[in-house]
């Protein structure tokens, strides 16, 4: 038995509130600004694909192998293919037609306290 995981996944329909891509289609299509928190946060971004095939993988070998793959596992990017969030919502705003600097603006959010 493994456990794996994956972060910072975009694509595959995933419209909820507070995800980065939906949001800015959202607003994009509502002709108002995105409001970004931390443009220049860096996160590894990655296509729901890329671990989808690394969690068939270590299925795979799983069951071929067995214990040499019983492991925890994180699937992502590596480190110098990360990206700020304001390099990925520039693109989308490209991507839309939309001029970057009319498209999102930053703003100070309150985080959400913790429970």
């Amino acid at each position: 038995m493994a456990t794996a995981r994956a972060g910072n996944v975009i694509g595959g329909g995933d419209w909820a509130n507070d995800r980065l891509i939906p949001d800015v289609i959202r607003s994009i299509l509502a002709a108002e600004p995105v409001k970004i928190r931390n443009p220049h946060a860096i996160r590894p971004w990655q296509h729901v694909l890329e671990p989808l095939s690394g969690y068939l993988l270590l299925a795979e070998k799983l069951h071929e192998v067995g214990p040499r793959f019983a492991e925890g596992w994180n699937f992502g990017p590596r480190d110098e293919d990360a990206k700020p969030v304001e390099w990925l919502v520039q693109r989308l705003c490209n991507g839309w037609g939309q001029a970057p600097d009319m498209c999102w603006m930053r703003v100070n959010i309150p985080t959400r306290p913790t429970t």
